[in-house]
């Protein structure tokens, strides 16, 4: 009896590995989704772990130290992001943004754009 109680608990540890092991690959892909998207840490674990109201990235930072392909895809993430806002920076800078200037005793109209 004790030999099937131990069988039965190691399957049970076995599958609860593996469901924990799947869940943390789907939160470690949205973080790096996130993280591809704009590069900010502490947003992308927001948005990976919206019941924290911290977004626990001291424990996603953990895990990139465990983990060396993680580590990668997360360096990946983050160059793909600063890519990403000079792309869209460049022109801004070199060509300007037009800005509208708004008007009227309520600040309500817009009275036309500057080139900034």
């Amino acid at each position: 009896m004790g030999v099937a109680i131990q069988c039965v608990t190691h399957t049970v540890l076995k599958e609860l590995a593996l469901v924990r092991s799947l869940v943390a690959d789907a939160y470690e892909e949205t973080l790096l989704a996130e993280l591809s998207r704009h590069g900010i840490t502490m947003r992308a674990a927001r948005a990976t772990s919206p019941h924290s109201a911290m977004g626990c990235p001291s424990t996603f930072a953990d895990e990139r130290q465990r983990d060396p392909e993680f580590a990668l895809a997360w360096d990946d993430a983050i160059d793909g992001a600063r890519a990403e806002v000079e792309h869209e920076l460049y022109p801004r800078a070199h060509e300007g943004v037009e800005e509208p200037v708004f008007g009227g005793k309520y600040k309500e109209t817009v009275l036309g754009t500057v080139l900034r």
